[in-house]
């Protein structure tokens, strides 16, 4: 599988195709084997190989996951996961990287908070930093990053300050960023929470 540009590390990491601003799978995928049937398309072989492999990787992935929930040997539960892991790798080593012009990536930010009481808080995003920040401050329970932490100093009357540390990262830059700022903080909101 090596040779053909997949391992487990790249998971999350999918080539993309840029098809009128949409972002679409590329062939190799069971996304893109549906396209190919909704537009009455010719399959091509990727296509069809991964309409084959799928099935195969989720009803693997199924059956570790129904076995992990009912509290499966550890032994069984450690086959089953190799076995789903190998379907997943067989299939995703179908994905055809796309020829198709790409569009410049969207470039991210990293920010942080910096609060009178010492601690601090290191984040990214693609979005408005200033966005972040509200969603931060609200406490939203469904957001992620800090937010209950965050919106916690700021109910108790704790002033911070917000700054934008860099702006037009790479996705790999910002989180490369994010992490040696973190790793430099002594008492990081990112890690330890609110310090009463």
């Amino acid at each position: 599988m090596a040779e053909q540009g997949y391992s487990l590390a790249d998971r999350g990491e999918r080539t993309r195709v840029n098809v009128g601003g949409r972002s679409l799978r590329p062939c190799g995928t069971w996304a893109a084997f549906q396209r190919h049937q909704s537009r009455d398309e010719a399959l091509c072989e990727a296509c069809a190989e991964a309409a084959r492999r799928w099935p195969l990787y989720k009803r693997a992935r199924d059956r570790y996951r129904r076995a992990r929930k009912a509290g499966t040997d550890p032994r069984e539960l450690e086959r089953l996961a190799e076995e789903m892991l190998r379907l997943e790798i067989e299939y995703r080593s179908l994905e055809r990287v796309s020829d198709t012009p790409q569009p410049p990536g969207r470039r991210w930010t990293v920010y942080r908070f910096d609060f009178e009481n010492g601690q601090q808080y290191v984040g990214i995003t693609q979005r408005s930093a200033w966005a972040r920040e509200a969603e931060h401050i609200s406490g939203d329970k469904r957001l992620r990053g800090g937010s209950a932490s965050i919106s916690a100093l700021v109910a108790r009357g704790v002033r911070y300050e917000h700054v934008i540390v860099a702006t037009d990262l790479t996705e790999g830059e910002a989180y490369e960023l994010e992490s040696r700022l973190i790793a430099e903080l002594d008492r990081p909101l990112n890690v330890k929470g609110v310090i009463r």
